[in-house]
C-alpha cells in the first residue's frame, strides 16, 4: 500500500516540551506503513532529533527575513507533497499573545492557498478578544470537516461563530495518546515544572519548599523558565526526549506545576500534582475532569496550597486511584482526536 504524506502544523521545535509532548502523542498514533510524516517546526533540527521517523521542515515565510530564507522551497514542496493537513493540537488560536492569531491564520491560509484536505486535531481555542480575531478562526476553522477539541469551552466558542457541530469532535489532549510510562518502583522528591513569567515568585515557591518531598528539582518546559529555575537554587533537570520527561514525572512524588502540561502529564503518570494558574486552559481543562481542587491561582493563599500539599502527599494512594480513574477516561476521549481513517 503507497504511503500517504501528512504534514503536521503546530508549535514545535522551540523548546516547549509540553508542545512536543503533543507531537509524540499524535505520532505515535499515526501507523508508519501507512504515513509519511513531515512536521512543520522552527527547528527541524531538534525536531527530526527527539521525535525518531519524522521529517521537519520550517514554517512558511511570516516577515521580510523568512521570505528572503532559502529554506522557502522545501517548505512549499513539504505543503504541496501532503495529502493531509493536521493542525495538531495545543493553543494555537488565541490572542493573548498578539502575533498567535495572524501567525497561525496566516499558516492556515498557506495550507489552503494549496488546496490541501486540512483538519485540526486535540485544539483549544481561545481567548478571542477581538471581532478580527473571531473572523480569522471562522475562517481558518469553517472550512475544515473535522475538528477535534481538548476541552467545551473550545466547542461552545466555535458554536458560537457558527462552526457546524457535525464538524466538531470532543476530545482530549494528545498526550492520552501515549501510553502510559511505568511508574517508578519507589516515587521520589518533588518536580517543579513553573513558568518564568513572574506570575509565581520566588518568595512563593522558597516558603512552599519546607513542605516539599525531598529531594526537589527544577525542571524547564521551556527555555522562559530556566532562569526562574536557577533563581530558586534547586538542581535543574533537563530532559532529553519526550518518553525521558514522561520518565521523570513518573517516579517523582509530586509535582508542582503553573503549566498546562505540567498537570495533564502529572495526570497521565498517575502522580499527585497541584497547579498554580488562573489560566482559562488550565482551569478549563482539569475543572471538567473534576479536578478543580487540584488547580490555584497565582495568587493562592499560603494556607491552601499547605493544605492541599499536605493532602496530595498523606493522601498519595487515594489520589492515584481517583488519577486512575481518570486517566482511563481520557484515553478512551483520546481516539477521538483523529479522525478513524488516520489512526491504527
Amino acid at each position: 500500500m503507497k504511503q500517504r504524506n501528512i504534514l503536521i502544523f503546530g508549535n514545535y521545535g522551540g523548546e516547549n516540551w509540553g508542545d512536543e509532548m503533543i507531537l509524540s502523542g499524535l505520532v505515535s498514533a499515526l501507523p508508519k506503513k501507512a504515513f509519511d510524516i513531515t512536521v512543520v517546526s522552527s527547528n527541524p533540527n531538534f525536531t527530526t532529533r527527539i521525535h525518531s521517523g519524522v521529517q521537519s521542515v520550517f514554517p512558511p515565510p511570516f516577515g521580510v527575513k523568512s521570505f528572503l530564507h532559502f529554506r522557502l522551497l522545501q517548505t512549499i514542496r513539504a505543503i504541496k507533497k501532503a495529502d493531509i493537513i493536521l493542525f495538531g493540537g495545543g493553543g494555537l488560536f488565541q490572542d493573548r499573545e498578539p502575533k498567535a492569531i495572524f501567525l497561525w491564520g496566516w499558516y492556515r491560509f498557506v495550507a489552503g492557498f494549496f488546496g490541501k484536505r486540512i483538519i485540526f486535531v486535540g485544539n483549544s481555542v481561545g481567548p478571542l478578544a477581538s471581532h478580527i480575531s473571531k473572523r480569522i478562526v471562522q475562517k481558518s476553522f469553517q472550512p475544515s470537516r473535522f475538528i477535534s477539541v481538548r476541552d467545551t469551552a473550545s466547542k461552545n466558542l466555535l458554536l458560537d461563530l457558527g462552526i457546524s457541530h457535525t464538524c466538531i469532535v470532543s476530545a482530549t489532549d494528545a498526550v492520552f495518546l501515549l501510553r502510559k510510562t511505568p511508574s517508578a518502583k519507589r516515587k521520589k522528591g518533588t518536580l517543579l515544572l513553573l513558568r518564568g513569567d513572574g506570575k509565581i515568585t520566588h518568595q512563593q515557591i522558597r516558603k512552599l519548599l519546607p513542605l516539599l518531598p525531598k529531594p526537589v528539582s527544577f525542571l524547564a518546559m521551556d527555555t522562559v523558565d530556566v532562569s526562574f529555575g536557577e533563581s530558586l537554587g534547586l538542581p535543574r533537570i533537563q530532559p532529553k526526549s519526550p518518553s525521558d520527561l514522561r520518565s521523570l514525572v513518573s517516579s517523582a512524588k509530586l509535582v508542582l506545576s503553573s503549566r498546562l502540561h505540567g498537570g495533564i502529564l502529572a495526570l497521565q503518570a498517575e502522580t499527585p500534582f497541584l497547579l498554580f494558574s488562573a489560566a482559562p486552559k488550565i482551569q478549563n481543562f482539569f475543572a471538567e475532569r473534576s479536578l478543580k481542587k487540584l488547580v490555584l491561582s497565582e495568587t493562592y493563599s499560603y494556607k491552601k496550597a499547605k493544605t492541599m500539599i499536605t493532602s496530595l502527599i498523606k493522601n498519595a494512594s487515594k489520589w492515584i486511584k481517583i488519577f486512575r480513574k481518570i486517566r482511563l477516561l481520557e484515553q478512551r476521549k483520546a481516539k477521538n482526536i483523529l479522525p478513524e481513517f488516520l489512526q491504527k
